[in-house]
């Protein structure tokens, strides 16, 4: 991570990420989140990190659940790390969110350079566990 979660400095670091989403994007964006909300509900945590075109250096991810915003905080930086180094892309940026959103309004976002950071054997061990084999899915 770059810097704290939800410091300013934080959102002057995301916003421009999120801003560079055209329409379409930040639909799929939209979607993805809310159907990680919905099974949230059922589960007490989803997530799910996704790129939005193959050709990208970036991704993403959507993570809800029952847990407190402490917990999803360092689950939302571990699953970003994790992410990147398994789609071995050059940043991943990611929100959290609780399982009542929108009516709760908390969330956190977590931008990750992944660039910057060199995993040990074990934590690519780890994260190969964790994912597995990734799928594309389209549009």
């Amino acid at each position: 991570m770059l810097d704290d979660p939800n410091c300013l400095n934080a959102f002057h670091l995301v916003i421009p990420y999120l801003a560079k989403l055209n329409r379409e994007e930040r639909g799929r964006f939209t979607e993805f989140l809310l159907k990680i909300v919905m099974r949230s509900q059922k589960q007490a945590f989803a997530f799910r990190g996704f790129k939005l075109s193959e050709q990208t250096d970036e991704a993403y991810v959507v993570l809800a659940s029952i847990w407190d915003r402490g917990e999803r905080r360092i689950a939302l930086a571990n699953i970003t790390m994790a992410l990147g180094h398994k789609l071995n892309v050059k940043w991943v940026l990611g929100l959290a969110v609780g399982h009542d959103w929108p009516e709760s309004q908390a969330f956190d976002l977590v931008f990750t350079d992944v660039s910057k950071v060199e995993a040990d054997e074990d934590f690519l061990r780890g994260s190969e566990e964790v994912f597995g084999k990734l799928r594309v899915i389209d549009k």
